[in-house]
């Protein structure tokens, strides 16, 4: 059972199952500190609705056996050991509910950007955001909130000046999701491999993104 504590002002929550110290960051999210790691709860008004936490072993076997219908099945992982250590190497978060179901994962860095023919492409000081929904929610109307939480997360761990996203151009659905998040087209990049056209989002301070063709 959870109980609220006041203290300063600050609205706390505290587990005595296990011990755990919940501490109010924004009205969006708390944090938990336990065993030295940080978790986050992402909040809908009054009810806990999911949870950000380093990806486990577990998680990352359920994302390698995750299958988009075309012509999103670009984003679909192999399930190989290259793709589990992938997403064990650190860079990568699962997003579960509190009957710890995965709901999608984010990446930050190095793995949420694309090989591109534009050397310059990502020479701007920005943290990259890397995210995918499980297949079977897509289409449900939980991208917006999705992605608050995963800018709210990064805001609070990693500080950046600014975010930048990289999706593929013929995603209208992710297009339409960035643009309400306040999100602009910078300019279109080319993947070096595929050849398909990215589009380059941005947003100052809070968010910048970039599209995959």
């Amino acid at each position: 059972m959870l109980y609220f504590l006041y203290e300063n002002g600050i609205k706390i929550l505290l587990n005595p199952a296990d011990n755990q110290l919940l501490l109010f960051q924004s009205t969006l999210c708390i944090y938990i500190l336990k065993y030295d790691k940080l978790f986050m709860i992402v909040f809908s008004e009054v009810c806990i609705m999911s949870i950000i936490l380093q990806m486990t072993k577990d998680f990352a076997l359920d994302i390698s056996n995750w299958t988009y219908e075309a012509p999103y099945s670009i984003y679909s992982f192999q399930n190989d050991d290259e793709t589990i250590s992938e997403l064990l190497k650190g860079d990568y978060y699962a997003y579960i509910n509190l009957q710890n179901e995965l709901i999608g994962y984010f990446c930050f860095g190095k793995p949420a950007q694309i090989p591109t023919v534009q050397p310059e492409a990502y020479a701007e000081d920005a943290l990259d955001i890397g995210l995918g929904i499980k297949p079977t929610l897509c289409g449900k109307g939980l991208g917006l909130k999705f992605l608050n939480a995963g800018i709210e997360f990064a805001e609070n761990n990693f500080k950046p000046n600014k975010y930048r996203l990289t999706v593929a151009s013929f995603n209208k659905r992710a297009i339409h999701l960035y643009g309400k998040a306040g999100f602009v087209i910078v300019r279109p990049v080319t993947h070096i491999k595929s050849y398909n056209e990215y589009l380059y989002y941005g947003k100052k301070k809070k968010i910048e993104t970039v599209c995959k063709v």
